[in-house]
């Protein structure tokens, strides 16, 4: 491995880690005795989270009746499962949130993986797979380490882009081109370290 990508595997590991109370969530979710009301409890304690959650679910996407101003009725609407993705999906964008640099438009790459996570979640429904939601999710944070090597190394993901578009390459031979690391392993190694459940991890790193 080059002294680049060592570099940039560092500043990869030193980016911010998901918010607790996401990994507080997603405990609660998976533990029998816990209910919505100790979820809804537990995500009060995050004014800005909940208020973006709050906002998802009442997003025609969902389509709940007469909206929702309350997590406790956000939950008994959408259910704890998909609670949780837009939970992690959330705290996901607040930490890789980034501005457009010159040459680039972060909302594509957004479309394109909101574009994977709709379709993911279709052919999971037409296959009668019972965690479609999940796929939902997989199919939005697939790209999560694309965002990060843009958030660390702006100039030479924008050069590794202009390469793919110009010269007709993938974008991961286009990254190691560059002396970037690829955005695969990248991604793969931050949804380990946020501990993601790990059918999102093998989403992220196939």
């Amino acid at each position: 491995m080059s002294q680049q990508v060592d570099s940039i595997i560092g500043l990869i590991d030193g980016l911010p880690t998901i918010p607790l109370v996401s990994q507080r969530v997603g405990e609660l979710i998976h533990d029998p005795r816990a209910d919505a009301r100790a979820i809804a409890a537990l995500l009060r304690s995050d004014p800005s989270l909940t208020a973006k959650i709050l906002k998802l679910a009442n997003s025609a996407y969902y389509g709940i009746p007469g909206g929702v101003s309350d997590v406790t009725r956000a939950i008994s609407f959408l259910g704890f499962n998909t609670l949780y993705q837009l939970v992690l999906s959330v705290s996901v964008f607040s930490v890789l949130g980034t501005k457009d640099p010159a040459g680039l438009n972060i909302r594509e790459l957004w479309k394109h993986s909101l574009g994977c996570a709709v379709l993911a979640e279709r052919i999971a429904a037409h296959l009668h797979f019972n965690e479609a939601n999940v796929c939902f999710t997989g199919g939005l944070l697939h790209d999560i380490g694309k965002v990060a090597l843009l958030q660390v190394a702006p100039e030479e993901f924008l050069g590794a882009v202009k390469m793919a578009r110009s010269n007709s390459l993938s974008m991961e031979e286009a990254e190691l081109a560059c002396g970037l690391p690829s955005h695969v392993p990248v991604g793969s190694r931050l949804a380990e370290r946020w501990r993601f459940p790990m059918a999102l991890r093998v989403a992220i790193a196939h």
